[in-house]
């Protein structure tokens, strides 16, 4: 699967992997509702992939140590192939 996640804004693709994971649960014409939530991080203007092993979750851990990051969460209700979204952003400062 190719990765698209350059082509949004980190407030367009938290919107879209929370919808995404919402609509993976509810079928089409269902009348179930689902409540699904994502974060992504922006540490010093990019994204940490997710790790391949426990070095790299070390450095993806301590990467955010005495900066400042951007944690952007999505919730999304679904119903019927109809959404509702809702994108908080919070700025975080990790001490060192």
């Amino acid at each position: 699967m190719e990765d698209n996640s350059h082509d949004f804004s980190p407030h367009d693709l938290v919107t879209h992997l929370a919808e995404n994971k919402a609509m993976s649960v509810v079928y089409p014409n269902s009348e179930a509702m689902m409540i699904a939530a994502d974060t992504f991080v922006i540490i010093a203007g990019s994204a940490p992939r997710k790790p391949a092993n426990t070095v790299e979750i070390l450095q993806i851990i301590s990467a955010p140590s005495g900066r400042w990051y951007y944690a952007y969460t999505d919730t999304a209700l679904i119903r019927n192939e109809a959404s509702i979204t809702d994108v908080s952003r919070i700025r975080i400062h990790f001490r060192k």
